[in-house]
């Protein structure tokens, strides 16, 4: 089960993460009871088209995803199960999926590693994309306990925090724009 790890360590250390994805998915074993529908890059599903009007028990289904309340989707707590959780997170993050990123990051923040010192942080950053800006700040300030003020970590937090604060802003959302014509 983990001879897929090299592999994808070298893919990770080349740039393709998507071929790293699929390695470090192929380690792990997840949960007997995660419902969450898992799709690697490389897995072939069949095409269904979007709903025409709201399903209310998807929606029921979404507001009551189990991996968000109860975040031990993957078993073992061993290192190399550790490190590969992280390296999954961070493929998602790198691929800009910022969706599953959050849930690997709740799973790699759920099981810390010193491997990986910045995991609060980009949970934070995933948070951040995915506009849910009170737990990216709660995040952030988890991240910069017991850090130095003067580092640059702390201070990249801090500059996180106020970009949270001003997208919460209501008062900096400019509704109206008028054009007028310069004289020539």
């Amino acid at each position: 089960m983990f001879y897929f790890v090299p592999i994808g360590d070298q893919a990770y250390a080349l740039g393709n993460y998507k071929l790293a994805l699929a390695c470090y998915q192929h380690a792990v074993k997840l949960a007997p009871g995660s419902d969450r529908d898992l799709v690697t890059p490389y897995d072939c599903r069949p095409y269904t088209p979007p709903k025409k009007m709201v399903d209310s028990v998807a929606l029921q289904n979404v507001q009551n995803d189990t991996i968000k309340v109860n975040p031990d989707m993957v078993e073992g707590n061993d290192p190399k199960t550790r490190w590969v959780i992280h390296r999954i997170a961070e493929c998602y993050r790198l691929l800009h999926d910022y969706d599953n990123a959050e849930l690997w990051y709740a799973q790699a923040v759920a099981k810390p590693d010193q491997r990986f010192p910045d995991a609060v942080y980009y949970y934070g950053v995933t948070l951040q994309n995915n506009a849910r800006y009170v737990e990216a700040i709660v995040q952030y300030e988890a991240y910069q306990q017991g850090k130095d003020p003067e580092t640059l970590e702390y201070r990249r937090a801090t500059r996180n925090i106020g970009g949270c604060l001003n997208a919460q802003d209501s008062t900096r959302i400019k509704t109206e724009v008028i054009v007028t014509k310069l004289d020539s």
